[in-house]
């Protein structure tokens, strides 16, 4: 923001670009389901975040290796085993990628709270399983097919303005005994 007053009295606030008069203000989208089970082994879900990049996560308890390109989720008994094993493991290999944009929580036993790094409604974006049978069949409240929720809006912060006093009269020096100019109304005593 750049605020001058020059010789005329003029006050000018300027900003260099509408971006800098609005502050965005938004949600980011999110994704909750619950495990009441641990999904069949190589059972899978794939997310993608905001800025499109997708993971696939796949069931691997037994540690013998996820598909090509899939990562796994091998330390559910390590976790606890079952239902809070499987939320707890899911959350920490989804927290682990890097260059990732998707925050995994578990508030709960059982309970994935996923949320996208950045607000707006580019983070609705669509969530895959390899068998929603199956996965409806190990959850009480069932994987979503999309994050939803995300919206952006800019709220304007900064109006520009310009007040100026080029040439009108002013108060100062007048005197009290004579008529006096104002800028709006009638002239006063």
């Amino acid at each position: 923001m750049s605020i001058n007053i020059n010789n005329d009295y003029s006050l000018n606030n300027k900003q260099a670009n509408r971006e800098e008069r609005h502050e965005r203000v938004g949600v980011a989208a999110t994704a909750t389901f619950t495990f009441t089970t641990k999904p069949n082994e190589e059972s899978h879900i794939t997310l993608t975040d905001h800025a499109g990049t997708s993971k696939t996560f796949e069931i691997d308890n037994d540690n013998d290796g996820a598909g090509v390109g899939k990562v796994a989720v091998n330390g559910i008994a390590a976790a606890g085993g079952g239902a809070t094993g499987t939320a707890a493991d899911l959350v920490t290999k989804i927290n682990a990628q890097s260059g990732f944009k998707i925050t995994a929580t578990n508030p709960s036993d059982g309970v994935v709270l996923l949320t996208q790094d950045s607000v707006g409604p580019d983070g609705n974006r669509a969530i895959s399983v390899d068998n929603g049978v199956h996965w409806n069949s190990t959850t009480s409240v069932n994987v979503p097919s999309t994050f939803s929720g995300g919206s952006d809006t800019r709220i304007a912060t900064v109006a520009p303005f310009r007040v100026a006093v080029n040439g009108a009269p002013t108060l100062r020096l007048q005197s009290n005994q004579k008529r006096y100019e104002t800028f709006i109304g009638e002239q006063k005593l």
